[in-house]
């Protein structure tokens, strides 16, 4: 694998936290709703009619359009998972490389709950009712992210080894959650190749948080910036 790739991201997140830049923008235009939605998120999760009050909130937010009559189904399988797990008592560990497998399984686990009972697996949803639950622990699925973590491997990996499998778009957005591992492969790959650089992204979110009000943590600029790209070579920063 190229490093160098990656260590142009870690950069170019660092580059785009500036006023002047992107994902500083992006936070400072959805400010207001930006700060209703994980705002009501900071207090930790006690309760099954919490799980489901943020679940709804989250589901009109991003409009994922999960159907609503199938909410509180999603809810009181998520709370058995959370209660299961102990995310109620304690929080899970932040992201790395011993709790990446163990966050992607808990993702998937959830998802195949839903199959086993017909209901339609909501992946993005799931996953960003966690991140917003856990900032530093979970990272959330969206199909631009996807297409720009595919775009990445696709540099990194000229060989297009067995492990570029791992990154490719319809791997990481089907909707089993199969490819959620890949995405936290991603994530945790940061902060290997460019330990460094992510610590100061690590600082940045701390001064956004400060800036604007709301918790925003490292994985939060990761997403944004990955968002905005929509997976250009050129705006991710690989070619002049």
């Amino acid at each position: 694998m190229k490093v160098i790739y990656t260590e142009k991201i870690v950069k170019n997140i660092i580059d785009e936290c500036d006023p002047e830049g992107d994902v500083y923008k992006l936070f400072d235009k959805y400010q207001k709703s930006e700060k209703e939605l994980r705002g009501s998120f900071e207090s930790p999760l006690k309760n099954a009619e919490e799980v489901l009050d943020r679940i709804y909130m989250v589901n009109s937010k991003y409009n994922t359009r999960y159907k609503k009559e199938n909410i509180p189904r999603l809810a009181e399988i998520i709370f058995k998972r959370l209660k299961s797990e102990g995310f109620l008592q304690n929080e899970p560990p932040n992201l790395a490389s011993d709790s990446k497998e163990r966050f992607a399984e808990y993702i998937t686990q959830i998802l195949k709950d839903l199959d086993n009972e017909g209901l339609h697996k909501p992946y993005s949803l799931v996953t960003k009712f966690h991140h917003f639950s856990f900032p530093n622990s979970f990272v959330m699925y969206d199909q631009w992210v996807a297409r720009s973590i595919q775009m990445w491997a696709y540099f990194s990996f000229e060989d297009r080894s067995n492990e570029y499998e791992n990154f490719t778009y319809e791997r990481i957005a089907h909707s089993s959650g199969a490819g959620y591992q890949g995405m936290l492969d991603f994530y945790v790959n940061l902060f290997k190749v460019a330990p460094a650089g992510m610590a100061e992204v690590g600082e940045l979110s701390n001064k956004l948080t400060n800036k604007f009000g709301f918790r925003i943590s490292a994985l939060d600029l990761v997403d944004k910036f990955l968002w905005n790209c929509e997976g250009d070579p050129k705006w991710l920063g690989f070619l002049e």
